[in-house]
């Protein structure tokens, strides 16, 4: 178990469409140098999306903004705008060069993460009703179900709880924004990479474990334990 680096970016979906986080504390290159591998990772999946920019709270330059924005149309997204409290912050640090977004943020005290917006009632999961391919990736900020395989090549990130009723063989990430709650749950638990919140773990190279049923993943004692998944009547499925 070793400990998970916040990501630069992270494409989640919501009701109105995409939404890119970004990690202000992060130089301008390396950024878009991690928008460009997401993007690489799944070409063709995000292409024609639209997508709201925001940094989390972060101060950036508007310079910084046009840049990230430039690589994201340049890969077939169109940028809708930025998020309004992110507006007032680019027209408060208009006067800051582009640069390190790094630099910036040592200058002036970002405002802390704002909490996820709520969403309606019985809206804060993303039902998907098909297996994903190698190349393919799907996320939302709520929970994420998953009625297919999740396959080797494949990733999900979720804010909450990832369920795939079917093989998890690719990258889950569920938690994604801290939350320490967060499970992941399939019929068959087999993933290539699994995290949870902070945490990572990846299936040991000579992994041949033998069909056990249903399981689950979760944090117990800062770590990522697995266990059969069960409900109030007992083992599902009696695996």
């Amino acid at each position: 178990m070793v400990e998970l680096k916040p990501q630069e970016v992270i494409f989640v979906g919501t009701r109105e469409g995409l939404r890119l986080l970004i990690d202000a504390h992060t130089s301008i290159d390396t950024l878009k140098d991690a928008i460009r591998r997401r993007l690489a990772e799944a070409p063709g999946f995000f292409a024609g999306a639209t997508v709201v920019l925001e940094t989390r709270g972060a101060v950036v330059p508007p310079a910084w903004v046009e840049e990230v924005r430039h690589v994201l149309e340049s890969h077939g997204l169109k940028v809708d705008h930025v998020d309004a409290d992110l507006e007032a912050r680019l027209r408060a640090a208009s006067h800051v060069s582009a640069g390190s977004a790094e630099t910036l943020n040592n200058m002036v005290q970002a405002a802390p993460p704002e909490e996820a917006e709520p969403m309606l009632p019985g809206a804060d999961t993303l039902l998907i009703r098909q297996s994903l391919r190698s190349g393919q990736s799907a996320s939302f900020e709520g929970n994420l179900v998953i009625l297919g395989d999740v396959n080797p090549g494949s990733e999900v990130w979720a804010g909450g709880d990832i369920v795939v009723f079917g093989a998890l063989r690719g990258v889950a990430h569920a938690g994604a924004d801290g939350n320490r709650d967060a499970r992941v749950v399939a019929l068959r638990l087999q993933p290539t990479q699994l995290r949870i919140a902070d945490k990572i773990t990846r299936a040991p190279d000579d992994d041949v474990k033998a069909v056990r049923g249903p399981e689950q993943a979760f944090l117990k004692d800062g770590a990522i334990v697995i266990e059969p998944w069960k409900t109030h009547a007992g083992t599902v499925f009696g695996g």
